[in-house]
């Protein structure tokens, strides 16, 4: 009689387990499924709608760093800056200070400090995200647009941010519009006029909108008269 009770106490524990494992595998299918359908929001820009979707696919899969990211992103895109920033801050903590995937997470981290008007904090950003994966061209190119064209001129840097568009070109190319025209840019802040007219010349044969394609061209006859550009508010 023993045995049978201990043959069946055996057979109750592992139907627990086989339960739990099946309720945690319906729990991340559950949750990835979620993730896709807030992905696939955000393409659409129904960045809202995409919340709530990283919302739920959070409670199911709350140690996934790429969800909190991604309602960060879906936050910053509505302007819910600081709901942003704190979903951007708990995905950092989940990663290690040398995993280069963080690139991605500070370099979105920048963008809403940019958009914000905190330049200082998103050049310290971009700079994170280049360190961590300095083969990264969106944040070689995004930190040397900054470091160029930056509102605030205590924080413009000319030649270091020809170093980091150059990387950024260096890593598509050279055919990367604009890429090139952030090049052009770093040329004028740096006092190199005649460099950035070229730039901004050859940014404007590499794009096919008739628009950009005139306004590169101004702004290269702009550069020739040794003008710099200073971005607009975001």
């Amino acid at each position: 009689m023993r045995r049978r009770g201990s043959r069946r106490m055996v057979a109750w524990a592992l139907g627990i387990v086989a339960a739990a494992a099946l309720c945690l595998w319906l729990a991340a299918w559950r949750g990835q499924a979620e993730y896709r359908t807030a992905v696939n929001l955000a393409k659409q820009g129904r960045h809202r709608q995409a919340v709530g979707a990283f919302t739920r696919a959070h409670l199911l899969r709350p140690g996934d760093p790429w969800v909190l990211a991604g309602r960060g992103i879906a936050q910053r895109d509505v302007r819910n800056y600081d709901l942003a920033l704190r979903d951007f801050d708990a995905a950092l903590r989940l990663l290690t200070d040398t995993d280069r995937r963080a690139t991605a997470i500070y370099c979105a981290r920048a963008d809403a400090y940019h958009q914000m008007g905190r330049y200082a904090k998103a050049i310290s950003d971009y700079a994170r995200a280049v360190k961590r994966d300095p083969t990264d061209a969106r944040a070689c190119n995004n930190l040397a647009w900054l470091l160029a064209t930056c509102r605030d001129p205590q924080l413009r840097r000319g030649e270091l941010a020809m170093q980091f568009a150059v990387a950024a070109n260096r890593q598509t190319g050279w055919t990367h519009a604009d890429y090139l025209d952030t090049l052009a840019a770093a040329c004028a802040t740096a006092g190199k006029s005649a460099d950035a007219a070229r730039w901004a010349r050859a940014a404007a044969a590499r794009t096919t909108n008739p628009a950009a394609k005139t306004a590169l061209l101004r702004r290269a006859h702009q550069f020739a008269a040794g003008k710099v550009l200073v971005e607009t508010q975001l």
